[in-house]
Order: structure tokens, then sequence, then C-alpha cells
């Protein structure tokens, strides 16, 4: 049976890195953002009009990583996702006025009509770790990033509010602050979520 695992956290957590080991690990199809590959990406870095056209980009890419895992008997991790996208992202661009209310409004049509046709995550996994070590890894990454470090205390409120309205038993939280390289002990834990998984 298809299965959805979406992981979640602020920018620097360690999402893409937890992603990439545990569809490593378990044979997942890793669903990564494809940063590079997105048109509108590298404009909205420079021009923040293209913030509609950014957004409506990543949340078809990840209704169509969605329904492509559906149709297949396989489990896709993804980092992020599209509630991710949706709830933390758009409100995040919404509240620094890089949206405004009519195109966040457009994007919530969007976002509505493709959770009416395709089911949510089967599970989310809620990377958190502490504040400092999230702003060293931030530092250290070797990407394009839109979201700034300047927003991560803003990400970590709107990331509370998305998992409060998550069912709980399908939401499993981790504290990766003194997390191994690779994250062996959430690994770990994982083995011994089978029937969740």
């Amino acid at each position: 049976m298809a299965k959805i695992v979406s992981v979640i956290g602020n920018v620097g957590v360690g999402k893409t890195t937890l992603t990439k080991v545990l569809a490593d690990h378990f044979g997942w199809i890793n669903c990564s953002e494809q940063h590079a590959e997105r048109p509108f990406q590298e404009k909205f870095t420079r021009d923040r009009r293209y913030a509609v056209a950014n957004q409506v980009d990543y949340l078809l890419l990840r209704a169509e990583q969605e329904r492509d895992v559906r149709s297949g008997n396989i489990v896709g991790i993804f980092d992020g996702g599209l509630d991710m996208d949706m709830y933390v992202f758009s409100q995040l661009f919404l509240r620094r006025g890089y949206l405004d209310q009519e195109e966040f409004g457009l994007l919530q049509r969007l976002y509505n009509f493709i959770r009416g046709v395709q089911p949510g995550p089967d599970v989310v996994i809620h990377l958190s770790a502490d504040s400092a070590v999230t702003r060293q890894r931030y530092l250290a990454r070797q990407r394009l990033n839109i979201a700034q470090i300047d927003d991560m205390d803003l990400i970590n409120l709107l990331l509370e509010n998305f998992v409060s309205q998550i069912r709980t038993d399908f939401v499993i939280k981790f504290d990766g602050t003194n997390s191994s390289k690779g994250f062996p002990e959430i690994v770990r834990a994982l083995e011994n979520q089978k029937g969740l998984l």
C-alpha cells in the first residue's frame, strides 16, 4: 500500500539530510524539493513579484509527487511537502509582505482543491533542534535559501500552529539537537514503528 511520509521542521534543522538517510535505509522514494530545478526559485530571490508563481510551482510539484507515489505500492518520503509549503512557507511570505491577501487566497484555493482530491500524508515526522544548532546548520548550507535566518522564530511558530492541527497519532516528534551524523537514533526509533510506517 502506498504511503506518504512528510519530514517537517525549520530551515537548517536537517530535513533534507534525514529524508535522504531514511529513503536510503528503508528503500523509500525520496521526494525532494528540487530547488535548483524550480523555474521561479532563483527569480524570486531577486524579485519578490515572483512569490505567487514560485509557490504555485511548489504546490503543483508536491501534488504531482504525491500523485506519483499514491499510484504505486511504494512509500515516498518528502522533505517538507505540500502541507508545509502551504501552512508554513506561504504563511511566512504573506507575513513578510511577499504575498498580498488575494495572492495568498489564490494559493489557499489551489491547496484546498488539491487536498480535496488527494489525501494528506500518512505520517508526519516533526524534526526540531536547539535554535543555536539550527542556525549553525543553516549557515553551513550550500544552497539557495528563500527563508532567511531571521525567519526562524516565525517559522517555528507557524510549524507549531500547523502541527497542532494534525491528528497526533500521525505525528512523530524528534529532537535532532544532539543527533549523530546520519541520525542513527531516529533510524532506530522508526524501525520500531513498523505498524505506522
